[in-house]
């Protein structure tokens, strides 16, 4: 996320969460209380396995609302999931447009 205009420190403990079957690793992302929790699976398919059961807007079991101290925006790209918590909706969009960007490409 550095490329992206963004410092991220990794949190020590894991994030478990129960919309996720693997667990998850949890950052500190621009002002104090931003964080970005990042869950990789090994396929794809393994990813779909769990966010397709979820309401993208609620970050939720469909039919089941959760409640967020701040509401999480969903981000998925091949097997990552993450849910980015912040306020601010431009750093919402730089950690979007970062975790969704795929692999780095090789140089030419």
């Amino acid at each position: 996320m550095l490329h992206a205009g963004l410092v991220a420190t990794r949190r020590p403990e894991a994030v478990t969460l129960d919309l996720f079957s693997v667990p998850g690793i949890g950052y500190d992302v621009g002002v104090p209380g931003d964080e970005v929790q990042v869950f990789l699976y090994g396929t794809a398919e393994a990813r779909r396995a769990d966010t397709d059961r979820l309401d993208s807007l609620s970050v939720s079991l469909r039919g089941q609302r959760r409640s967020y101290p701040v509401l999480p925006l969903l981000v998925t790209s091949n097997n990552l999931a993450a849910l980015v918590f912040t306020r601010n909706e431009r750093s919402q969009e730089r950690i979007a447009n970062a975790l969704s960007a795929g692999l780095p490409q090789p140089r030419p």
